[in-house]
């Protein structure tokens, strides 16, 4: 596929992304993706919010006849202090995404589980 047919096509999921209210608030513009090449960005303030988002990409793929390759799609989590920390399963055309292993905090310190994943690997 040209260069410019692709970009025609990942401008409409743009467009599909934008029209969901879910993202952060950035003055006047909700941010909810970062578009670069052939990769997609896709965050969320709220693990439902980024489900959403992941419908939102999946029903793009069914009608556009994309494919994404779910292989090589990963979810980070950041959570704040005092919140509490899951691992929801996030899924991308009906498959769950691999989660990165780590949650960080906002502070973007990974916290006492980084602490006890460094002592258990450690050990013999």
């Amino acid at each position: 596929m040209s260069p410019f047919l692709f970009a025609l096509y990942t401008d409409q999921l743009s467009i599909h992304l934008q029209a969901v209210n879910v993202g952060f608030r950035l003055g006047n513009l909700i941010v909810n993706h970062f578009l670069f090449a052939d990769d997609i960005v896709i965050f969320a303030p709220s693990a439902k919010g980024l489900q959403e988002l992941l419908d939102v990409c999946s029903n793009f793929a069914d009608t556009h006849r994309v494919v994404f390759n779910v292989s090589k799609s990963q979810c980070l989590i950041v959570h704040s202090k005092g919140g509490t920390v899951s691992q929801p399963v996030f899924r991308l055309c009906s498959f769950a995404l691999q989660f990165l292993g780590r949650l960080l905090q906002v502070d973007l310190k990974t916290g006492q589980h980084m602490k006890r994943a460094a002592q258990t690997e450690r050990r013999p």
